[in-house]
């Protein structure tokens, strides 16, 4: 057999279980170690603005915010950013305001007095909408900018933290998957601790290379093609 045709061949089997193997996490996502992997940075980085969460949602925001996280991560945010507004309370705004810009910054004594005040204006009016000031406008949009920045920020290290588990876990079954399919052999190519050895190299390489594998492949091709013209 040409050497060229067997290590393309190989290449792209071991891309072939990576993919498999990240196929295989993905199905696992009900698992709560695989599936909520990374949702603990949320509320970390949020840190006291998570009572803006609990005053719109309840004590049940984490379950809520949990199961969206295993789904729609677009609808995830969008729920966060609401929730956010929702949930900015006169009772919260100082210990919100203290986590978003810092506990001596300016801005929260006017995210507590235009809070304070819209209550108040919305009591005298029997629920009904209280207009704000332009001051007020942008005291309340310093905080959704602020909002939104840590709630992006929050996502992305979740999204990080999420995506090292999956390769993590992606690596385990890949291995699992090669050194499983090993013992089930009878012979390879050269026989005896061979067989080990490149289950375990496959094993290994499998979740890396299987986003380039093709590319590797046709690399291979191509290198070849130009070493046997000369």
């Amino acid at each position: 057999m040409d050497p060229v045709a067997h290590v393309t061949e190989l290449v792209l089997a071991t891309g072939a279980l990576g993919t498999a193997a990240f196929g295989i996490v993905e199905g696992l996502k009900p698992v709560r170690w695989i599936g909520e992997a990374g949702f603990e940075a949320i509320p970390a980085t949020l840190g006291d603005a998570v009572q803006t969460l609990e005053q719109a949602h309840g004590p049940g925001w984490e379950a809520v915010y949990r199961g969206l996280y295993r789904g729609d991560q677009a609808e995830l945010a969008r729920l966060l950013r609401q929730g956010a507004r929702i949930g900015l309370t006169r009772e919260n705004a100082a210990a919100v305001g203290a986590a978003l810009f810092g506990a001596r910054a300016p801005e929260i004594a006017d995210l507590v007095r235009v809070t304070t005040h819209l209550y108040a204006a919305a009591a005298e009016q029997g629920g009904g909408e209280a207009r704000t000031t332009d001051a007020e406008r942008r005291a309340l949009g310093r905080f959704e900018l602020a909002m939104d920045a840590r709630i992006d920020a929050a996502l992305a290290i979740a999204r990080q933290r999420y995506a090292s588990r999956a390769r993590l876990s992606a690596f385990v079954v890949s291995l699992g998957v090669a050194l499983g399919t090993a013992v089930m052999l009878d012979e390879v190519p050269g026989g005896g601790w061979s067989r080990w050895l490149v289950a375990l190299l496959v094993g290994v390489a499998a979740v890396p290379i299987a986003p380039i594998a093709k590319d590797v492949a046709s690399g291979i091709q191509a290198a070849a093609k130009a070493l046997r013209a000369r």
